[in-house]
């Protein structure tokens, strides 16, 4: 039986070449999305899998008011580890950069500092050296990549790497080079570089509970998480009276093995992962080319039926069992599935994951695996029963003398109507997607961000006398128009204050500023005044607060009166209200900020402005100055216009994979609509010969031939409107804080593009039919 299965499905390859094309490029597409998606979902959800320890390894977060941090105290490892006789180890992580020296130049490099315990409780191999005097001696250990960075391929274990420091020069000796990191792994180590370091050049204090990093426990049993975690009230009071201000309300442990799939809930994590909503979205849309995949196969098997319609006839007076010819139909999808696989994993591979890892930054790799084959099996036999279902037991169904008469013409094409409609509603749908999502990308990156950040170059972290030169040199610069300095800086850093408004806590975004600040940064005073740099009372009880302050505390009717206290003594009044400016990217909503006038022991930022055209050339002058004023530093200048650019790429980012996507469903789609009316011509070729004959016009022949087409496509756009307003809607609200909404003019934009690329596809079977002679198709007559 199998082998006639298979000889009838390849005959019918043969026999039907232009079918088989459509069905296999169909299937491919969205088998090759499908691997794709796949595989980031296994390494989304399988993140630190490769962990020996995994099941008793933790991170120690800190739950406060308003947030869950993913640092914790500085000191609470050591309170765990002789407090707790269910921890066996701790470790802690400072996440920072440090500079080495090549050559003469300074490059910066991502890097951990960390306790000895690290190489112990997370397994990251080495390929060259060893970690076992890590922590006795000043080493370090490398990735792979920063290894070769500095000394090529050779093994480097045993050589030194310097790097300056203000009081004199660090020696670090390399222990060992990781080897390669598994793409599930969601934090990856550059550079480890024990914890003490920092301690000994009196960067951090290891007892002060003000100060904190990334805390990571391992567990005796991973079961106990819930007894240490409900043993913590005690440790929790000793961080509360030291650090009042910022009071915890707990410390959750998160497993390692869960951390990767949290992240997104816990601020300042080193984890690095994808975020719920892009494992969704993806999952949705690949959901939504399968769909589009199977309509686009029944749409062509029913239009095709017709073909086989007498052979059916004839196998069922034959004697032929219908659960014979589901399976006969069945069998054969299986087929066009199987040959998709190969072609879908070829686009996958070479086309697909290529775009993918650009958009989301990420380093898929498709490689052949147990888990992978399953899947792929899977998906094929998904993809052959649900599509092949509904057409088998439909053309199955008939009586055998029905068939044989020709009977069923006008309830077949019902059918096709009926399943033809609904994928244009979808791939409307899509249309409308990728149209609102471009055009929002168009809104964001056009959006005043409430300042004006052009020609504007932020030097940070710097401080005191090197802040003061470096500003100095710049005043020089003829095309420098005005500098300023500020503690914190918008778009790079903000800080993050209690305050106390009527005996209530809360937490509010703040900015110290220098002379001229506004005036840099081109922001308005829109009510009130602006702090005077130079007036001791404006230092000390002085702030403007922003148009959110405002809204926020319902101060329309006059904020002269209002007040709030910080440190719990010092009272602060309002002398004015700045406009709203985005001091984070636009997903952060603009909320309740203040400036006040910076300490001058606090600044750490410098802000230049520039004449228009000369940001390069003050750029790098000032590149240049930072040389001789900070040598033991990378250069730290970003121009302020830059300073949301990975915020906007990712947004691009978003348009460009709902473009691809709605490419792929009007692909689909079009293919779909090329089978049926290309059917739909050689089951018509006489009549339209005939009316050709009789005087027919090209105007009268186009009526007839699109007089489907226009009915599915109406009440498609009748449907596909409404419903893709609200679905984009509901997009583009839950992506975007701020964003352009669903208009009038996406729906027309959206609904014309398809209408032309609906024309442009089916052009050429419609030339083929006027320009035909209609003689061709009536000599057999």
């Amino acid at each position: 039986m199998i082998k006639n299965y298979l000889l009838t499905a390849f005959r019918l390859i043969r026999k039907q070449p232009l079918i088989s094309a459509i069905h296999i490029l169909g299937f491919s597409l969205a088998l090759g999305c499908s691997l794709i998606t796949y595989q980031y979902l296994k390494v989304q959800y399988t993140m630190d899998d490769f962990h020996v320890n995994r099941e008793r390894l933790f991170l120690v977060a800190q739950a406060q008011k308003n947030a869950v941090w993913g640092d914790s105290p500085l000191p609470l490892a050591r309170a765990l580890s002789e407090g707790f006789s269910q921890v066996e180890a701790t470790c802690r992580i400072i996440d920072g950069d440090i500079a080495f020296l090549k050559d003469a130049d300074l490059l910066d490099n991502s890097a951990y500092f960390a306790d000895a315990e690290f190489f112990e409780m997370f397994t990251f191999p080495l390929k060259w050296g060893s970690a076992k005097r890590f922590g006795e001696i000043p080493g370090v250990v490398l990735s792979e990549a920063i290894a070769k960075k500095y000394f090529g391929e050779a093994n480097p274990v045993g050589n030194l790497l310097n790097s300056p420091q203000e009081s004199d020069n660090l020696q670090l000796e390399v222990l060992g080079v990781f080897e390669s990191f598994p793409e599930s792994a969601s934090f990856t180590p550059e550079v480890v570089i024990p914890i003490g370091v920092l301690f000994n050049q009196e960067y951090y204090d290891e007892q002060d509970w003000t100060e904190t990093a990334v805390t990571f426990v391992q567990l005796y049993d991973g079961k106990m998480s819930d007894v240490v975690q409900s043993s913590m009230p005690a440790i929790l009071k000793i961080q509360n009276e030291a650090d009042p201000q910022w009071k915890a309300t707990g410390f959750p442990l998160v497993p390692l093995t869960e951390l990767a799939i949290r992240a997104e809930d816990l601020n300042g994590t080193m984890v690095q992962s994808g975020t719920r909503l892009e494992r969704n979205s993806l999952f949705g849309l690949t959901s939504f080319l399968i769909v589009l995949a199977c309509l686009n196969y029944i749409n062509i098997a029913l239009a095709s039926g017709g073909a086989r319609l007498k052979e059916i006839g004839i196998r069922k007076m034959l004697g032929s069992a219908r659960r014979t010819l589901i399976s006969q139909f069945v069998f054969e999808n299986i087929i066009y599935a199987t040959i998709a696989l190969g072609l879908g994993w070829v686009l996958a591979g070479s086309v697909f994951i290529g775009s993918f890892n650009e958009l989301l930054n990420t380093n898929l790799r498709l490689s052949p695996s147990f888990a992978t084959g399953a899947f792929a099996l899977a998906i094929i036999l998904f993809l052959a029963i649900v599509s092949s279902i509904y057409p088998s037991i439909y053309i199955s169904s008939f009586h055998p003398a029905t068939v044989l008469k020709g009977k069923l013409k006008n309830q077949r094409h019902s059918v096709t109507r009926l399943f033809m409609t609904m994928q244009l509603v979808l791939t409307t749908i899509c249309v409308l997607a990728s149209v609102g999502f471009l055009a929002n990308v168009d809104y964001l990156k056009a959006r005043d961000w409430g300042y004006n950040q052009e020609q504007v170059i932020a030097l940070s972290w710097v401080y005191g006398q090197q802040l003061d030169a470096l500003l100095t040199k710049a005043e020089s610069h003829p095309d420098v128009i005005a500098v300023s300095r500020s503690v914190n800086h918008v778009g790079v850093a903000m800080g993050w204050t209690s305050m106390v408004v009527n005996d209530d806590e809360e937490s509010v975004y703040n900015l110290g500023i220098g002379d001229d600040y506004l005036e840099v940064m081109g922001m308005h005073i829109k009510d009130g005044r602006k702090l005077n740099t130079q007036s001791a009372n404006d230092k000390e009880n002085m702030v403007v607060v922003n148009e959110a302050f405002v809204e926020e505390y319902q101060l329309h009717d006059g904020y002269e009166e209002f007040t709030f206290r910080m440190n719990d003594t010092i009272v602060y009044r309002i002398a004015g209200v700045i406009k709203d400016f985005h001091f984070y990217p636009f997903y952060h909503r603009i909320t309740p900020m203040f400036l006040f006038v910076g300490e001058e022991n606090e600044f750490n930022h410098a802000l230049v402005r520039t004449t228009p055209g000369n940001g390069s050339k003050v750029n790098e002058f000032l590149r240049q100055a930072w040389k001789e004023v900070v040598p033991n530093q990378v250069y730290r200048g970003v121009f302020q216009d830059d300073v949301f650019d990975d915020y906007l790429n990712k947004v691009s980012n978003h348009g460009k994979i709902i473009s691809i996507v709605a490419l792929l469903a009007i692909v689909l789609s079009c293919m779909g609509l090329v089978g049926m009316q290309s059917l739909r011509n050689i089951q018509r070729y006489k009549e339209y010969s005939i009316r050709k004959v009789i005087g027919a016009t090209s105007t009268d022949l186009l009526r007839i031939m699109n007089k489907d087409l226009g009915f599915m496509l109406a009440i498609a756009f009748t449907i596909a409107l409404p419903l893709g307003y609200v679905l984009v809607s509901y997009a583009l609200d839950s992506l975007y804080t701020y964003y352009l909404k669903f208009s009038i003019s996406t729906a027309v934009t959206g609904t014309m593009i398809l209408l032309l690329i609906v024309f442009l596809t089916i052009s050429t079977l419609m030339r083929q039919v006027l320009f035909t002679n209609p003689m061709e198709h009536l000599r057999e007559e």
